[in-house]
């Protein structure tokens, strides 16, 4: 069978036996996280780097755990060894844990950080879900190809089998064509130089052609999916990058000048393995992804790690793992703001939730849905500018310290206090994700305010009937939009750049409207309590929503959002064409990125739409 298809065959599995009361997509997103974690420790326990060398280390636990009672695994095992072992270095790591576990590499990544959820003392899961995964596991090879696995990504991720199962080398070829021609532009743009490929760029290095590529072309040079999926696009972006940047660093060590020497002791990639950190520094300073699904996200930085750990071995040693928490993010990447206006964000108040009575509605209703829009109340003190600079400087400091933990050199306790609080997460990275939510707080209120007092948009909500009541908007539907506010996030790029230097995508196909599929997913529990199927609530939908006005009131909130984003693309300048009576009565999502991409791209960009996927993608 697949790799593909037994990646979703287990994921379900584990979904259904995840309990606790989590929605329908928390429990989907938490299984796809727990596969990402157990294929990641599956690389590292035959890889060698796991206690004892061992390459059965999880089949071996499981026995453990199994001698002692049923059911005990995760609890006991899994949890523990995610959380508490790779997320947090050895320090901080409870005394019990390495007699239980044995002494574990620290790996750092958010994928290993805990979920609200996992703090539960009542959270327990059956083993079968986990014989079955790890029996499987063990019957793939020690090393599974990275082309091999992008595509199994992509299909587990899908609703629908794919038609080819097999690795594209096509796609692979073009990715790699987009990026070295992007590059070799620049620098022609810069120097006048010419080159026919990257390979006869690498052969004519020298001294005056090194430091522009290293000064001027590599750090400019941004890629950027904003519809990852599971990463294979910006996972096929990052060889092309890696050649040029290990051909520049390698004639940079020997090279008389020094201001050469001192970029390559900069980027330092020292030691026995120069290949991790070069990777490493591709992808946290080169490749960006958004997307809106959480369970894209975790997988698209999956790849990318598993990509990560393919430079190294045991005897070159394991670094703990960049994080991708600010390259990969979570985001609708059709709506945010594109450049952030500095003054008006200073200037941005946001409603009170004071309750208010109007004439026109009688009854007590928060201010902000009887005022949309409106200015009534400073959110912070803080200034945008400001802002922006202090999660930069933070975000280097962060990488800075998790740099020293790369090298292997301990941190002095001093440092430790600081750079640690609560044994979970490094104080930088709270702080940096304080900084965010003041920051989307801001941008969110602006974008609500271009909603409704420049377009004038109301939200449309279909009631059990078929007919649609409008009201007036509120900060809580800017917020379920999870808008992806681009000059905030990418500052670099867009504000300092203009836009990225290369975006490669396969964009959602169909139209933007409200769907019965993901919305039954959503709700599965709720309809299967119920006895409804997909067949009959495809059928029924009316009928079943004015019977069942929790179902109503759900259908209600799902479509109003998918209108409201609508409605945005139709009267936004960034989707809508300036004459009237020219706007398509369907708005194809294939269309709305590619435009998006348009407004995201430099100039002098690469832009690369890719054909429809072999499996649908909703947006």
């Amino acid at each position: 069978m697949a790799l593909g298809t037994d990646l979703q065959r287990h994921t379900q599995a584990i979904e259904a036996a995840i309990g606790m009361g989590l929605s329908e997509p928390q429990r989907r997103y938490y299984a796809h996280l727990l596969i990402c974690r157990l294929l990641l420790i599956h690389v590292l326990q035959r890889g060698g780097w796991l206690p004892g060398a061992d390459p059965w280390y999880l089949q071996t636990l499981l026995g453990y755990s199994q001698e002692q009672g049923r059911d005990r695994f995760f609890s006991q095992v899994i949890l523990p060894l995610c959380c508490q072992g790779f997320g947090l270095p050895p320090p901080e790591r409870p005394p019990a844990l390495g007699p239980q576990l044995g002494t574990l590499p620290y790996l750092g990544s958010s994928l290993f950080e805990p979920q609200p959820w996992e703090l539960r003392p009542d959270l327990q899961m059956a083993d079968e879900p986990w014989e079955a995964l790890l029996a499987w596991l063990a019957e793939q090879p020690d090393v599974i190809p990275l082309d091999t696995l992008a595509i199994a990504f992509e299909q587990w991720l899908a609703s629908a089998p794919m038609t080819s199962e097999s690795p594209d080398p096509g796609l692979t070829a073009t990715v790699e064509a987009v990026i070295g021609d992007a590059m070799l532009s620049a620098l022609a743009q810069e120097t006048g130089q010419t080159f026919p490929d990257l390979e006869s760029l690498i052969a004519d290095l020298g001294d005056d052609l090194c430091q522009r590529l290293v000064e001027t072309i590599l750090p400019r040079t941004t890629v950027l999916d904003p519809a990852c999926g599971s990463g294979r696009l910006l996972r096929a972006a990052l060889p092309p990058l890696y050649r040029l940047y290990d051909a520049c660093w390698r004639y940079a060590r020997h090279s008389s000048s020094l201001a050469l020497g001192r970029w390559a002791e900069a980027l330092h990639p020292q030691g026995p393995n120069p290949a991790w950190r070069l990777t490493a520094h591709i992808l946290t300073r080169h490749l960006y992804g958004v997307d809106l699904r959480p369970e894209a996200v975790a997988a698209t930085r999956c790849q990318l790690y598993w990509a990560l750990l393919a430079t190294t071995t045991p005897a070159q040693g394991l670094a703990p793992l960049p994080s991708l928490a600010f390259t990969v993010l979570e985001g609708n990447a059709l709506v945010g703001l594109i450049r952030v206006d500095a003054a008006s964000f200073d200037q941005t108040l946001v409603p009170t939730s004071t309750a208010k009575t109007t004439a026109e509605t009688p009854t007590a209703m928060p201010v902000e849905t009887v005022v949309q829009g409106s200015l009534l109340q400073p959110l912070a003190a803080e200034n945008y500018r400001s802002i922006r600079q202090e999660k930069h400087i933070r975000i280097e400091h962060y990488q800075a310290q998790n740099q020293v933990l790369e090298e292997g050199n301990p941190l002095p306790q001093y440092a430790q206090a600081t750079f640690l609080r609560d044994g979970k997460r490094p104080v930088e990275d709270h702080r940096i994700s304080d900084l965010n939510q003041v920051a989307q707080a801001k941008l969110n209120q602006l974008l609500l305010d271009e909603f409704s007092q420049t377009l004038g948009i109301r939200l449309r909500e279909p009631r059990p009937d078929g007919r649609h009541r409008k009201r007036l908007l509120t900060l809580a539907d800017i917020d379920a939009l999870n808008p992806c506010h681009w000059g905030f996030h990418f500052s670099d790029a867009i504000e300092t750049e203009g836009g990225f230097a290369v975006i490669l995508t396969q964009p959602p196909q169909g139209t933007l409207r409200p769907r019965m599929e993901p919305f039954y997913r959503d709700h599965c529990d709720r309809f299967q309590a119920l006895g409804i199927d997909l067949k009959t609530f495809r059928k029924q939908r009316q009928s079943l929503l004015q019977r069942y006005p929790d179902l109503a009131a759900a259908w209600s909130q799902y479509a109003s959002h998918i209108f409201l984003l609508g409605d945005y693309c139709r009267r936004s300048r960034h989707y809508s064409p300036p004459q009237r009576g020219t706007l398509p009565r369907a708005l194809y999502q294939s269309a709305l990125f590619a435009r998006r991409c348009e407004s995201l791209l430099r100039p002098g960009g690469v832009l690369l739409i890719l054909p429809p996927k072999t499996v649908p993608r909703c947006c």
